[in-house]
């Protein structure tokens, strides 16, 4: 199975595709294409230049796309319930944040994430995204002509670098058993910082702060009058943080105190967060993890552990968050494309453990193949309805016309009835009509019976007209043995002395035939002494 994670930053656009055996996942390619953020004017259209881009690279309509919304757009809160079916926590989250959300949950979408579950109550972590972060990100991969299967939140992308995805795990802990320690992670970003916090490798909590790259390279720009893509390059090989001034060059002792003073905004918002935290959750922060490319600056975990005597340690995506061989074919670019990665991972995720996706309700998929073959053959299929439409009217007309011709008709022969048959009113039924019709008919057929029966002549007529037409018998010598008609075909037989007495016989017979030819027979009478002769023609009748 094959999953493709897209995300979208201010900074580039990240891709990756995954190949997963439901018990792990490796990358099998991934990109980093960065975006001009200096240059505001054409950065959408840089934006879908890429996107066009990356669907010619990755099949993006056969494999499962995942993208997501920056935590920073995103309100997380914990909520408990006395009851662990989802379904049912699902309906319930708009009633019991409407009154926390600076957005109304008429113009939100929920989604939860189980964080724990005991005897008498579950805890989730509840994403709400307002609906105009949505439409916005959708419009985006519209104009591409893309259709994203999921959007996820950017912290629950990052929590499936940590957590037992696959196996759809959460925390057992008993409401009465006393709160673990928390782990905090800072996922440090070009905009921004994502913190997570994790009991157990198990997702408690999110937030984001605006404090990130850029704004540790906009501070060296100032103090350096560094083109922004140069103090870029700088971080994080060429920045240092001094933990003792001593022995330092003046060079190094600038760098350091530009990298704090950049860190102060940032190294603030997490002092107020540690107040928060001690009071909801009632436990503390054990330990804190880097990660990130500003997590490679040098001595940038002992300052904050310095700053708040918490152990911080540094973690990289490839070799302490996950496997070098599952991210080795983004080995380069791990920590652009991390994020990426944990949206890949969304689409591999089953119902035990369900992705957090904010398409629903209007937001929801539609159905592709409908769409693409209605765009595909929507034509054809609107002139067949046209011409299907027409026959149905023809026929209609059709047989409106028919009937209206037939009652016509029979107005008009009701009338004729009247006129020859003399049936007037009521008595020009059809039955009488018909009954007068057949008389007629049978009248016709009798006439021409008649006719034919005065063309055909009788047989005696037929053998005088004949003696008639023959030469003398005393002149020329020969004798009739047989005549025999029937209908209108006569057969003759005889004898004659000489041959040419045959041929004048021929000859008469011939003009009185009615087709003016006579076929030779075979006689039938016995050898005589004479000629024998018989002849067969067509008479009149």
């Amino acid at each position: 199975m094959k999953s493709i994670g897209i995300d979208i930053t201010s900074s580039g656009i990240a891709v990756v595709e995954l190949n997963s055996d439901r018990s792990s996942f490796s990358v099998i390619k991934g990109h980093f294409f960065p975006l001009n953020i200096n240059d505001l004017e054409n950065w959408e259209i840089d934006l879908l230049q890429i996107l066009k881009e990356v669907r010619n690279i990755y099949d993006l309509e056969n494999n499962v796309v995942a993208t997501g919304i920056n935590q920073s757009s995103i309100s997380n809160r914990n909520v408990t319930f006395p009851f662990s079916r989802r379904l049912d926590i699902l309906k319930s989250l708009p009633f019991e944040l409407d009154e926390e959300l600076p957005m109304g949950s008429d113009h939100a979408i929920f989604d939860a994430k189980m964080v724990s579950s005991g005897a008498n109550e579950s805890s989730v972590l509840a994403y709400v995204s307002p609906k105009e972060q949505i439409e916005k990100l959708l419009e985006v991969f519209n104009k591409v002509q893309v259709d994203p299967d999921i959007i996820s939140a950017e912290s629950a992308a990052f929590a499936n670098l940590i957590e037992n995805w696959n196996q759809g795990s959460f925390l057992l802990s008993p409401p009465e058993a006393a709160p673990a320690p928390l782990t905090m992670r800072l996922f440090f970003r070009h905009d921004s910082t994502l913190v997570t916090l994790f009991r157990d490798n198990q997702l408690i909590s999110t937030r984001s702060v605006a404090w990130g790259e850029r704004q540790l390279i906009n501070e060296i720009t100032r103090n350096y009058n560094y083109p922004y893509e140069q103090a870029e390059q700088l971080i994080p090989a060429h920045t240092k943080l001094l933990l003792s001034l001593a022995g330092a060059s003046a060079e190094a002792i600038k760098m350091s105190s530009v990298i704090e003073k950049s860190l102060r905004p940032f190294l603030y918002e997490l002092k107020m967060m540690f107040i928060d935290i001690e009071d909801r959750f009632q436990t503390t922060v054990e330990n804190i993890i880097l990660s990130g490319r500003i997590s490679g600056i040098e001595n940038i975990n002992a300052l904050i552990t310095k700053t708040f005597a918490i152990p911080t340690n540094t973690a990289k995506i490839d070799g302490d968050i996950l496997n070098v061989y599952q991210v080795d074919a983004v080995a380069p670019f791990v920590d652009r494309v991390a994020i990426a990665i944990g949206y890949a991972i969304e689409g591999f995720k089953r119902p035990k453990n369900p992705a957090i996706n904010f398409r629903q309700d209007e937001f929801a998929k539609r159905n592709q193949f409908l769409e693409k073959t209605w765009n595909k053959w929507g034509h054809a299929i609107l002139l067949a309805s046209i011409a299907y439409v027409a026959l149905i009217a023809y026929g209609f007309m059709r047989e409106s016309i028919a009937t209206s011709l037939e009652e016509s008709a029979f107005e008009q022969l009701q009338k004729t009835a009247g006129t020859v048959a003399n049936l007037r009113g009521a008595q020009a039924t059809p039955e009488r009509i018909q009954n007068y019709l057949d008389e007629e008919a049978e009248k016709v057929q009798n006439l021409k019976i008649f006719e034919k029966v005065q063309d055909i002549d009788p047989a005696m007529k037929v053998v005088a007209n004949i003696s008639a037409e023959l030469p003398s018998s005393k002149t020329n010598s020969y004798d009739i043995h047989k005549i025999d008609v029937k209908f209108s075909t006569i057969t003759i037989e005889g004898e004659a002395k000489q041959k040419s007495t045959v041929d004048l016989l021929r000859k008469k017979l011939e003009a009185f035939s009615s087709d003016k030819k006579v076929q030779t027979v075979t006689p039938s009478i016995g050898k005589t002494n004479g000629v024998t002769f018989a002849f067969r023609f067509r008479v009149k009748g």
